[in-house]
């Protein structure tokens, strides 16, 4: 299994994928020491999720897309859902059958007075009239308001690399469903 501090790495390096970032550099973004952030590198690189990249003087590290890294990528944004997270899924699970990823981030994340709900969606153009539907409906019983970010896989692939709002939403937000094809479509928009 992967530790909380291989899971906050794992996404900087995936939200930030064309940054060369030294290892101090990427454990202050995230929030750990130097030594505990090459720790992990070291182990990463072992397991061959990771390539080192020198520059000059400088190492950094790259995700190394491959089917292990994947699956880890796909593990490092599953959590367990409790409390009022438990209750959002509920809500919103009417809405997996048109949607192919949900992520809830922003304030409701951090904050237990919120005022609203952000949610990015990346949907199938097919299925945009069905999904305007159900969010209606579920709006009439979640007790916030629910700012949704629509995206379709192609608009989240060429969109994603110059989007804040987007990078942020995956790389502090809580994913709901579509775990696979979220660093699926990540990897695709650094390919390009």
């Amino acid at each position: 299994m992967i530790t909380s501090n291989e899971k906050k790495i794992l996404k900087y390096l995936l939200v930030n994928f064309n940054k060369d970032g030294s290892i101090n550099q990427i454990a202050k973004e995230c929030k750990l020491s130097p030594n505990g952030a090459y720790k992990i590198f070291k182990k990463l690189e072992k397991e061959e999720i990771v390539k080192k990249n020198k520059i000059a003087n400088l190492i950094s590290y790259k995700i190394n897309f491959t089917e292990k890294s994947r699956r880890i990528l796909e593990l490092s944004f599953m959590e367990q859902f409790s409390g009022k997270f438990q209750q959002r899924y509920n809500d919103l699970l009417p809405l997996r059958e048109v949607t192919d990823v949900a992520v809830i981030f922003g304030s409701y994340l951090q904050k237990s007075n919120s005022h609203d709900l952000d949610i990015l969606f990346i949907v199938k153009k097919s299925s945009f009239k069905r999904y305007k539907v159900l969010l209606q409906e579920q709006q009439e019983i979640i007790p916030l308001p629910i700012h949704d970010i629509v995206q379709t896989k192609e608009d989240f692939i060429d969109h994603f690399k110059d989007n804040a709002v987007l990078k942020e939403a995956v790389s502090s937000g809580l994913v709901l469903w579509g775990h696979s094809l979220l660093v699926e479509v990540i990897e695709n928009a650094w390919k390009r």
